[in-house]
Parts: structure tokens; C-alpha cells; sequence
């Protein structure tokens, strides 16, 4: 019995069985997880079940290429596959085989489109986030009491935080005190005596200032996108990984925040026609300003500072009689505005107020309301107000999108992007359906589940070491790496092999961390520790395992070094046989084995199953020594 099969349509097709050789690569060594593939067309034979799943070859559509979708079995294994009709040949259809985990469905997509958006709020259908908008939300409290509700949380209770980042300088030194971020406080998702740190506005007729005093920014435990991502196909989180304390406590530091811009101007001190009687007088006639004796309500008003003014109207009035509005001061007419006929009136009035002189207090203005026939609107809105500049006020948008927080990377960029960093081995078990994340050195090198090999292998020659040196580094040239050979006369220059991450260090200090611009515009993501036992803030390290490369405790002390000196020793070579299925098994899942006495990781395979139903096998290997 065949140990690979391929189905098609619900028809097994027949193959060439020397064809269907598949490689696999160790994502230790390569770097990246990999779908499973060929190395080489296949030659599917043509007969009645080729017929029967692919239809008939047609001439005319030579050179144009079909694709089936298809089932590939490899022992208990199952995996989708897709074949590639490319040409006929003398008694085959000659066509190309890719197949692999169902992973590789969502392996392309934005890891973030996995993470479902967040209401502070509880709206089952959260509104799309807006970086402005005309009116406040009003939910401030409630993410004063949600930050508190996940402050002593971590990862997987929850899937992110708020933790308290200073950043004195975010919006610049020296600020003036009409700048909307004038009261800012210096600290990102910033603490109170209260718990969060509200913005607020004071806004009436004598002071306007908007109180900008916290960013909110929500910051992603790095292990949440993940899971959202496998969990859509049913994958759990597996492994030590994400497990381990010290990365149970890893967050992200975003570039966005969940601020919305609200452009305010002061509502003024509204007037109130209804609280004054009625009495005779001379006002302003529509034609050529000839006095005109009529009824007036009048209100008076003393600003208290000095510039431009402005007095707003907006009523309804009814009849056809004469009626308006104005301003006097002293008794002399400013700005007025009237007329015959009925219907709305509304508009502005602008006065300057001038600074009195000294001990003298301000000029009171006097607002006259008109109509000859004494009607009263049933609707109106009057007030003054000091014609400032315009300022924005800073509201807390109540839904969290989190594509804004969770770096531009697809799934499997983001896996590996961690697992260069941290050194991490990620493994894929479709019949557990679950994801692994594991360390290399601790759980792979040092403890892995090791194969024995009982049978001889032909060995080809060994190659050379892939590096004498290595140098791990952040994504910028300011964050200091380490450099690693094997001996001390060995440079770091265009010979040694750079491991480049895609993050970047923040640094710490007294009780959280501290950004600034330069930091923020250093290339990579940040990364920091949230402990609930020193929160809000942030800690320098957890169980003396910190974010630097260097140093004791460093990422690489801590991930890399043990795994760097083993490929610094190791003897890379090729060891061939066949095997059967079960073996293949075993060798594939943990790629460890012992042949001869010998320790080995496997670092790819290459398989295709010979006419005993064995696999025709060679492996690539690195021989541990250190």
C-alpha cells in the first residue's frame, strides 16, 4: 500500500512515485516557517482515475494551466494540496504538487485581522475609530475604570494593557499656553490619585483652556495575536513558550494612540430675553437709522478681558412688524441688526473690548432684544463670548481597533520576527491541530526528544561551518547587539553572519519606561515588561531575564548563546537511507536523532517514497558538539 497518496476529486491518482520528492525545513536554521513542498515536477499516469479526477487534456488548451484542488496522505497526516496541470507526455500528464498545512490558509493574511476590536463601553457592534470628530464621547470614566479593572493582569487573562510609559517631551519642549498639550503630564496612559488620568475643559465666558493632560495608547501582549490567528482554524497555543513568565509579561509598544481630536471654540454666556420685562425706548430704525420709539428687553453684560467679542443670535420671530437686535455701551449704539418682516433672524454682532485703564474695572455692554408688538420667540439661543482661537480638546475613543497597535505584518512574519529574536522553535502539528512555540536551546538542543537510528546511513562529505561569527542586533544601529566567534582574533566585519531583528530597545527608568523622540524614531518595534506587582509601570526585568542584548541577563545570554556556540562546532552534513513511514514520522516531528553515538539536528528534509513503500530520505544535519 501506498504510504503517499494524492486525492483528487475523491479519486486516488496514480504517480510516479520518485517524483513526489518532498522537502521539509527546520524552521531553527532556516529562519522561516516553510510549506511543505516538491522539488520537482510530478508525473501524474494517465488512465481511468486521471480521466475520472482531471478530466480530459485538452490540445487546445495546451501551454494553459489547470489546478485542481487535491488531498495528499502521508501515513496519518492529511493536508490540502493543489496540483498544477502543465503539459501531456508520452502516457503522463506532467504537473506540479503543492500541499502543506492548513495554516498556510491564514499565513499571508495581517495578524492583526484576527483581533477582534475592543468597546470600553460594552457595545456588542463597536463604532469605527475616528482620529476627530465634532462632539465628545463621554467615556472617559469608563476607561478609567477598565484600566483599572486589567491593571493587576497579564497575558492570557488578558490580551493587553495600559501600561504608564513616560515620555516627557512627546509634544515638544517650551510649549506655549494656548497649545492644546500644555497641561500634558508627561506620561503615556498616565496615573492619578483617581486611577487613569482624565482629560477635561474648562469653557465659559471669562476662561477657555483644554486640560490635555494623558495619551492613552494600548499596548498588545505579543502572544494574543497568535492565538486569535490559530484559533480561527481551531490551533491552540502550545509549547513552553507561552507559558514562560517572562513572556506571559511581553508587550508591544505601539506608534498610534486611541486619542480623537475634537476642535472646540467657548460656548459663551448665554442671555436670557425671558428674564427681564419689558420697557419703552428709542432704538435704531431699519431705514437710513432713524430712531424708532418700540418695546425692548434689555441685559446687561461685563466682560473680563480685553479683545475681539462676538454675540450670536438665532431665534424665530412672527409678523410683520419691526424687531432686531443690538449692542450699546455707554449709551452708543456698537452693532445692531433689525428688520420689518418676520422669519429668522440670526447672525453675529462683534465688538472689541478695551483693556480699562488701571484700577478701572471693564465697561458693562448692554444687549437690547426689540419687537413692537413685545413677541417672544418660542425658540431662541443668545449668547456672548470672547472670540478666541479655535483649540482641540483630546476625548478617549471608546473602541480600540487594534490593527492600529499590532505591527503591519502578516502571520507568518510576525512568527518568525519573534522567533529570530527570542530564538524560538515554532512547530506545527496538524493531527494535534496546535501550534508550538518552544526555545532551541532549552527545549530543542539541550532537552529535545532525541530518534534513535538503528540502521547504516550513508554519509556525504561534511561542509564547511556556516559562520565563524555571529552578531545579534535590533533593527537600528544605535541599540547595542553582541558579537560572538569562536576565537578572539575573529572581526566582526562582512564575514559574519548578522541575526537582524525587527525591534528595538526601551529603555528604563526608576519605575517604568521612558520614550522619547529619538527612541521613537529609531527603526523597530519596542518592547517592554508589564509585572501587575509594580503596576502600572513597567519593570527593567522579570526573574533576572531583561530586554537588552547584551549583558547578564541579556536576550542573548539568555536565548542565543548556548545555540550560537553549537553552530559555531557543528559539522554540517548529509546522511541518506530509506526509512519507513513511521520513522519519517518521528525524524520529521522531532528532528533530533542519534546515529553511530552521534547527536544530530535536523535542519531539512528531503523524502520520496521507492516502490517498497519505503521513504528514499536525506537529511540534512548538524552535528552537536558543544
Amino acid at each position: 500500500m501506498k504510504s503517499f497518496r494524492i486525492i483528487t476529486n475523491g479519486v486516488e491518482l496514480d504517480h510516479v512515485r520518485e517524483d513526489a520528492k518532498i522537502r521539509e525545513e527546520n524552521s531553527s536554521f532556516s529562519g522561516e516557517i516553510k510549506v511543505k513542498h516538491n522539488t520537482r515536477p510530478l508525473r501524474i499516469i494517465e488512465n481511468s482515475n486521471t480521466l475520472k479526477a482531471m478530466g480530459e487534456f485538452e490540445i487546445h488548451s495546451a501551454g494553459k494551466r489547470k489546478y485542481f484542488r487535491s488531498l495528499v496522505v502521508i501515513g496519518a497526516i492529511r493536508q490540502n494540496a493543489v496540483i498544477t496541470q502543465l503539459e501531456k507526455l508520452n502516457g503522463f500528464r506532467k504537473c506540479d504538487l503543492k500541499f502543506g498545512s492548513e495554516v498556510n490558509e491564514i499565513m499571508d493574511k495581517p495578524i492583526a485581522s484576527f483581533f477582534p476590536k475592543f468597546s470600553v463601553i460594552g457595545s456588542p457592534f463597536p463604532e469605527n475609530y475616528k482620529s476627530e470628530a465634532s462632539q465628545e464621547y463621554g467615556h472617559q470614566q469608563a476607561w478609567v475604570n477598565h484600566a483599572e479593572f486589567i491593571s493587576r493582569k497579564i497575558y492570557p487573562e488578558v490580551k493587553w494593557q495600559l501600561p504608564e510609559i513616560r515620555y516627557q517631551n512627546k509634544f515638544g519642549t517650551d510649549l506655549k499656553s494656548d497649545d492644546p498639550h500644555f497641561f500634558y503630564r508627561g506620561q503615556i496612559n498616565g496615573r492619578d490619585l483617581e486611577g487613569l488620568t482624565k482629560n477635561y475643559l474648562v469653557s465659559n465666558s471669562k476662561y477657555f483652556t483644554v486640560h490635555n493632560n494623558n495619551v492613552i495608547a494600548p499596548h498588545v501582549f505579543w502572544l494574543a495575536p497568535i492565538e486569535y490567528a490559530f484559533d480561527s482554524l481551531g490551533y491552540k497555543l502550545t509549547g513552553s513558550v507561552p507559558f514562560h513568565p517572562f513572556f506571559k509579561r511581553l508587550l508591544m509598544v505601539p506608534e498610534n494612540d486611541n486619542m480623537v481630536k475634537i476642535p472646540r471654540k467657548p460656548p459663551g454666556e448665554p442671555l436670557d430675553i425671558t428674564s427681564v420685562p419689558w420697557e419703552q425706548d428709542f432704538v435704531n430704525g431699519v431705514v437710513d437709522g432713524i430712531p424708532y420709539r418700540t418695546y425692548v428687553k434689555k441685559i446687561e453684560f461685563t466682560p473680563v478681558n480685553a479683545g475681539e467679542h462676538v454675540l450670536r443670535y438665532d431665534m424665530f420671530i412672527q409678523g410683520n412688524n419691526f424687531h432686531g437686535v443690538q449692542i450699546e455701551q455707554a449709551g452708543f449704539l456698537i452693532a445692531n441688526d433689525s428688520r420689518l418682516y418676520g422669519g429668522t433672524l440670526e447672525g453675529t454682532l462683534n465688538f472689541n473690548v478695551e483693556e480699562p485703564e488701571q484700577d478701572q474695572p471693564f465697561p458693562t455692554y448692554t444687549f437690547i432684544y426689540h419687537s413692537f408688538d413685545k413677541f417672544i420667540p418660542a425658540e431662541f439661543e443668545i449668547g456672548w463670548y470672547q472670540d478666541l482661537s479655535e483649540l482641540d480638546f483630546y476625548d478617549m475613543h471608546p473602541t480600540v481597533d487594534f490593527s492600529r497597535y499590532i505591527p503591519d505584518w502578516n502571520v507568518a512574519d510576525y512568527l518568525n520576527k519573534f522567533a529570530t529574536l527570542f530564538n524560538l522553535k515554532i512547530d506545527i502539528d496538524d493531527i494535534e491541530k496546535s501550534i508550538a512555540i518552544n526555545f532551541n536551546e532549552e527545549d530543542y538542543l539541550k532537552h529535545g526528544k532525541v530518534v534513535p537510528i538503528f540502521k547504516s546511513l550513508y554519509i556525504a562529505q561534511p561542509k564547511n561551518i556556516e559562520a565563524e561569527s555571529y552578531f545579534l542586533k535590533y533593527a537600528n544601529n544605535t541599540d547595542l547587539g553582541k558579537f560572538q566567534a569562536n576565537h578572539e582574533d575573529v572581526e566582526n566585519d562582512e564575514n559574519t553572519q548578522k541575526i537582524e531583528t525587527a525591534f528595538k530597545y526601551i529603555p528604563w527608568r526608576v519605575r517604568t519606561s521612558e520614550m522619547s523622540q529619538e527612541i521613537e524614531d529609531r527603526d523597530g518595534v519596542g518592547l517592554v515588561l508589564y509585572d501587575p506587582a509594580f503596576h502600572p509601570g513597567t519593570v527593567i526585568s522579570f526573574e533576572g531575564t531583561n530586554l537588552s542584548i547584551p549583558g547578564e541577563g541579556g536576550i542573548f545570554e539568555s536565548f542565543h548563546k548556548r545555540w550560537i556556540f553549537f553552530k559555531l562546532n557543528a559539522a554540517n552534513i548529509t546522511l541518506k537511507g530509506p526509512f519507513s513511514k513511521t520513522e519519517l514520522y518521528q525524524i520529521s516531528k522531532y528532528k533530533k536523532i542519534m546515529v553511530d553515538g552521534q547527536l544530530y539536528l535536523v535542519k531539512a528534509i528531503d523524502y520520496s517514497e521507492n516502490s517498497l513503500s519505503l521513504f528514499e530520505t536525506e537529511l540534512e544535519v548538524a552535528s552537536v558538539s558543544y
